[in-house]
């Protein structure tokens, strides 16, 4: 609309619709509590190109830092200004609305757009999983749990698996409570079952979904009594061809008498006289495995493994450790 005051011509603003935008990249396009969100509006066929006044406030008067850049002519001889707002939401700001007002000579009263904020995420903090018990032993009851805080909304999906299998419902749990100060929710997600010696040394995963971001977070369960063994180490540690190297490997947690120790090759057992001599000393409650070899080309990108199988257990624990060969050697 253009009118004319005192035979000057003037052009009212046009205001586009608000335009919403966060600076971290989020899915889904939603908001994020203590991200910056960015409102921008486009102000278009005004003139004269000043003064224009362009202010940002939600709807309760509370006035909102912003940037507007100079205004630049359009082929239409009329000017147009980009207004940008940067604001750092709390779940207060939860459909609060944002009204972009613009005040210019070519308008008796403020030209206005509004944007109301709908829809609001806290991604929530969790802790990694704890044990309710510094020790476990098989057939205890064992209690696992991640505290979570400052969480909404309370749309949350929680697995829990032992290794790669889905444990059942009925073993997971959840408690969560609306901090009233806040809105946001808190608690704890929590695992029960009991213990056998199929556990020991097993990978326990909480895997949560929120507003479409997956959390996840990750236990190794170790039962006491049972063999822990630990990072394989060679010696030297860049080990030739043709030049004899030893692999060391300590077994400790468990009596010695329970459990049997194999070094292996791939997943064939390694003898004594097999091109490798395989030692296993007692000591102080621990075992102390070493294995010395004389490594050629066929022991290029080769898995030596030391493994330790305990009379309860019904398959064999073991630790991997490839030679840190050169590239493969010429025969």
């Amino acid at each position: 609309m253009t009118v004319f005051c005192s035979d000057v011509p003037s052009a009212v603003p046009e205001l586009a619709s608000i335009k919403q935008t966060q600076d971290e990249v989020h899915s889904g396009g939603k908001v994020y509590v203590g991200k910056t969100m960015k409102l921008s509006c486009k102000i278009c066929s005004f003139f004269p190109a000043a003064p224009i006044e362009v202010t940002w406030h939600t709807r309760d008067g509370q006035i909102l830092p912003s940037d507007t850049n100079d205004a630049l002519p359009d082929p239409s001889g009329r000017y147009h200004v980009t207004s940008t707002m940067t604001h750092c939401p709390t779940l207060q700001d939860l459909r609060k609305t944002f009204i972009c007002e613009v005040k210019h000579p070519s308008s008796g009263a403020p030209r206005t757009a509004v944007w109301t904020l709908d829809d609001l995420v806290s991604e929530p903090a969790v802790s990694d999983i704890r044990s309710a018990a510094p020790t476990c032993h098989s057939g205890d009851l064992v209690a696992l749990s991640c505290d979570v805080s400052r969480l909404y909304p309370n749309t949350l999906v929680v697995h829990w698996y032992k290794g790669t299998s889905l444990m059942p419902g009925s073993m997971c749990g959840e408690s969560l409570e609306e901090d009233a100060a806040s809105g946001m929710f808190g608690g704890s997600v929590q695992l029960s079952f009991v213990a056998d010696a199929g556990h020991h040394e097993e990978e326990f995963r909480m895997e949560m979904l929120h507003c479409g971001k997956t959390i996840d977070r990750r236990f190794r369960l170790l039962l006491e009594g049972f063999p822990v063994l630990g990072d394989i180490i060679s010696e030297p540690r860049e080990p030739s061809y043709g030049r004899p190297v030893t692999l060391h490997c300590k077994v400790t947690s468990s009596n010695p008498q329970d459990v049997v120790v194999r070094w292996l090759k791939g997943e064939k057992p390694l003898e004594e006289g097999q091109g490798a001599e395989p030692r296993i000393t007692k000591k102080d409650g621990a075992l102390y495995c070493s294995l010395q070899i004389t490594p050629t080309a066929l022991d290029y990108a080769k898995a030596y493994a030391c493994s330790v199988k305990h009379k309860d257990m019904a398959s064999p624990i073991k630790k991997n450790h490839y030679l840190a060969l050169l590239g493969k050697k010429r025969l």
